[in-house]
């Protein structure tokens, strides 16, 4: 066990101020910006917050998540994790990003304009509606000059 915290300790940047401050996974971080450490036996990759977070406070309950109250994903100071549920998370980033008022094009979501496909997302009728006559024009431009479609 010795082995890994060395390991861990060595891939931590030092922060100025070790409480306030973020720890900063400085080795293999994942596509998404959170750091990796992998383990001896079992020989696999885990979050290195998920590790620190274990190491400070103890197991992590299934179904549960960690937490950055830093918003920092490269984060691994476990005075900035805390323990949350899936559900209880989504709802938190929900209040920081509110719902978006208008599509990609400016044409504003309300319920004559809306609707909701079967994965649950909203879409501009507009639109769709642009996106269709563009989409059968080509295919007249392209069946009036002979091709096969």
């Amino acid at each position: 066990m010795n082995d890994i915290l060395n390991r861990f300790w060595s891939k931590v940047a030092e922060p100025v101020d070790a409480h306030n401050d973020c720890w900063i996974w400085k080795a293999f971080r994942n596509p998404k910006g959170y750091g990796m450490i992998r383990t001896k036996r079992p020989r696999r990759m885990i979050l290195a917050h998920r590790f620190v977070y274990e190491q400070f406070y103890g197991p992590i309950p299934e179904g549960s998540i960690i937490h950055h109250n830093c918003k920092n994903p490269s984060c691994v100071n476990p005075t900035h994790l805390e323990l949350d549920t899936n559900g209880g998370h989504s709802a938190y980033h929900n209040t920081c990003r509110p719902r978006k008022e208008v599509c990609s094009h400016g044409h504003k979501y309300v319920p004559s304009n809306t609707y909701i496909d079967r994965s649950g997302q909203r879409h501009c009728r507009i639109c769709n509606r642009n996106y269709q006559i563009c989409h059968r024009n080509k295919k007249l431009t392209i069946s009036a000059n002979g091709r096969q479609l």
